[in-house]
């Protein structure tokens, strides 16, 4: 690491800042402790996330939220990620809201899957599968 900072005076101006960013990665996580909150996991992803999901082969996994939304025929109206793992109830109405700034037309039905049992939006009939007659 240390040669790698003391050659940083060659690198070129454009790439010099994007080298250092790196390197500040790369030092935060050979620094980091086993109970340290705020980890780094990925120097190419700083944003992934542990989230324990308690299976039996796999304890933990790393990553980050997305939430997309899709018309009939799975035409792809967005994606957006969601940060710090959120319930999934509370990553609706920003889903919808993504859906609505790129296409500028409100959904008015949705089907959702059974992660969304207890969501309810102004103005939207949601059907959920499972259920015997939708409503």
């Amino acid at each position: 690491m240390c040669d790698v900072e003391w050659q940083l005076g060659s690198v070129a101006a454009q790439s010099r800042s994007a080298l250092e960013e790196l390197i500040g990665r790369a030092k935060r996580l050979l620094s980091q402790k086993p109970k340290d909150t705020h980890k780094l996991y990925a120097l190419h992803a700083p944003g992934v996330e542990c989230l324990a999901k308690g299976k039996a082969k796999t304890t933990y996994e790393l990553n980050v939220k997305v939430s997309i939304t899709t018309m009939h025929k799975a035409l792809v109206l967005g994606g957006r990620s969601m940060p710090s793992n959120p319930y999934e109830d509370h990553t609706f109405a920003k889903a919808l809201e993504q859906a609505l700034i790129l296409s500028q037309v409100r959904p008015q039905n949705a089907i959702v899957d059974r992660d969304y049992r207890d969501v309810a939006v102004e103005g939207v009939q949601i059907y959920q599968p499972g259920l015997r007659r939708w409503p």
